[in-house]
């Protein structure tokens, strides 16, 4: 988790230092998820959470691999970390000749909607998990960034109490 806060920071500071170029190229994003899919099945297994995706066939993209992974990577790590144990948090996708959408949804705690304003923001925002993980309140604006950059958007759902959905195009 350090090494993932880490490389969000990181990467942040790399774009807001000297720019970041996007470098897209044509991949299958289903092939990108499972090769992340373990690391974070295994974030998933220690917090008793069931982790599972509805992605059973390729879905060619054309964007930066990367960045794109950082995005799946934060978002289902936030997903994980708002679920309680014995939640699931459910990665899908849909496709048509133009767009591919990758939705996360989980049935954790939902994001109060007072806060709900606050969640793309550049300003400084993060609350802690249900089992008290921190986050450095970055991840999300970073998500937003890229997904951006990729000529795509970002946006969610929530209630509070009821979880969350998470999608990007």
């Amino acid at each position: 988790n350090t090494a993932y806060m880490m490389d969000n920071m990181l990467q942040w500071a790399s774009n807001q230092m000297k720019g970041i170029g996007v470098k897209a190229d044509d991949f299958d994003i289903v092939l990108l998820l499972s090769q992340e899919f373990e690391l974070l099945q295994t974030l998933a297994r220690q917090k008793e959470v069931k982790l599972a995706h509805e992605l059973d066939k390729s879905i060619l993209v054309y964007a930066d691999q990367d960045m794109i992974r950082l995005v799946l990577r934060n978002l289902i790590n936030n997903a994980i970390k708002f679920t309680p144990r014995g939640g699931e948090v459910i990665i899908s996708a849909r496709h048509d000749q133009e767009t591919a959408e990758i939705t996360v949804r989980d049935n954790g705690t939902g994001i109060p909607l007072e806060n709900q304003h606050r969640i793309f923001s550049n300003i400084y925002y993060s609350t802690t998990g249900t089992q008290n993980e921190k986050g450095c309140g970055l991840g999300l604006h970073l998500s937003k960034d890229f997904i951006e950059r990729n000529h795509g958007r970002i946006w969610f759902h929530s209630m509070p109490d009821s979880g969350s959905s998470f999608s990007f195009t």
